[in-house]
């Protein structure tokens, strides 16, 4: 894949790319309790780092039953390369999207998270620790 991706606001990205690929981040802790703009923040500098190949779209959603970052990516392989960092799993849950996948975000994501976007002295982005 040759070009960088693209952040787009949900409306463009979905007027564009009508069968998207979902990775939902599912948030555990009170949301309260919880910088979402960072973390969404940090999401968007992970998946910038990532060789997608299109583009992509992030946003905070809220429903009576949880809180959760969504991912929507115009690439099936951009999708798949963010789901397996992230150990998401594939679900039926959502409607409208060609593939699927939902994880969780917690305090142990969260620093994960912070570790791959943080410089490294190498130069060498961390890998995620696989959950058990």
């Amino acid at each position: 894949m040759d070009r960088k991706p693209r952040h787009l606001d949900f409306t463009t990205f979905s007027l564009a790319h009508a069968n998207a690929h979902l990775v939902a981040g599912a948030i555990l802790d009170e949301p309260r309790t919880v910088d979402l703009a960072n973390l969404r923040r940090l999401l968007r500098r992970f998946i910038e780092t990532l060789d997608i190949g299109g583009d992509y779209a992030t946003g905070l959603v809220r429903t009576a039953d949880t809180t959760e970052i969504q991912c929507w990516f115009s690439s099936a392989a951009g999708a798949q390369a963010f789901a397996a960092w992230c150990d998401a799993r594939p679900t039926e849950r959502y409607t409208g999207f060609e593939t699927q996948r939902c994880f969780v975000i917690d305090a142990s994501f969260a620093a994960a998270l912070k570790s791959a976007v943080a410089p490294s002295p190498t130069g060498r982005r961390p890998g995620r620790p696989r959950r058990t």
